[in-house]
């Protein structure tokens, strides 16, 4: 491997031909910053070499199964189907079966391992379209809780970390931090007896979502005022929740 520092062609040829479509990517610079690390000693060439036993990371894997299988985060596979290093289908086969969370699976003709450097555009569109996706199913069940006052889905929308800015009191509104506070607050809000939301919009863009909103205390517009939230959603949970009101 040292070997391969100085020359580009060798480093191609045993390398760069078996994670990339076109080896050439493997540029100079790439050998440097990916090899040079690794060879700097002989500790880290024995670390890279156990990284690499297949029969270590196989057992380390089945052990977590369950763990996997048991999480919900939503997931997205990306798979090149050209890889030399994996074998297609029964690695396929085995997140199918053990991811949990798992919602969708693209596969990417052609592509070896390291594709996201050969086609940086196509990796950054599909994980657009797949955060966009979860973000406006996770705040279609949020909204869908207060206009049918179920708080009972909110538990599984609200992340550990959460971060609520309420609309009041004036001027900057209460400030609850985790996600028991926040669950409280939007629960009692769910669940506060002669008040209703009617969404004008809901406009999602990759993990943030803004909800526009009117709060109905009875018939007519006398008694509402409208507000809007601005939301973000990570791994499935909503993470921040910011609220405004018209001015009264």
């Amino acid at each position: 491997m040292k070997g391969m520092l100085s020359d580009v062609a060798l480093a191609r040829e045993q390398l760069g031909a078996l994670v990339y479509e076109d080896a050439r990517v493997f540029t100079p610079e790439a050998v440097q910053v990916y090899l040079e690390p690794i060879v700097a000693s002989n500790e880290r060439i024995a670390r890279f070499q156990k990284l690499s036993d297949w029969r270590t990371n196989r057992a380390q894997l089945v052990e977590i199964a369950p763990k996997l299988e048991a999480s919900k985060i939503p997931t997205q596979v990306i798979w090149g189907d050209g890889d030399v290093v994996f074998d297609t289908k029964p690695s396929l086969d085995w997140l199918r079966a053990n991811l949990g969370g798992l919602q969708k699976v693209t596969i990417v003709p052609r592509a070896k391992l390291f594709f996201p450097e050969e086609h940086p555009r196509l990796v950054s569109v599909l994980l657009n379209e797949f955060w966009r996706q979860e973000t406006s199913a996770v705040i279609r069940r949020f909204n869908d809780a207060f206009q049918s006052h179920d708080p009972s889905v909110l538990a599984d929308l609200v992340g550990e970390d959460c971060v609520i800015e309420n609309t009041q009191p004036a001027p900057n509104g209460s400030r609850h931090v985790g996600r028991d506070a926040c669950l409280e607050l939007w629960q009692g809000i769910a669940t506060a007896p002669g008040i209703h939301f009617d969404l004008e919009n809901v406009i999602v863009v990759d993990d943030r979502a803004i909800i526009l909103w009117r709060l109905r205390r009875g018939d007519g517009d006398d008694d509402s005022v409208r507000g809007v939230n601005l939301m973000r959603v990570r791994d499935g949970r909503i993470v921040e929740g910011l609220g405004y009101v018209k001015g009264q």
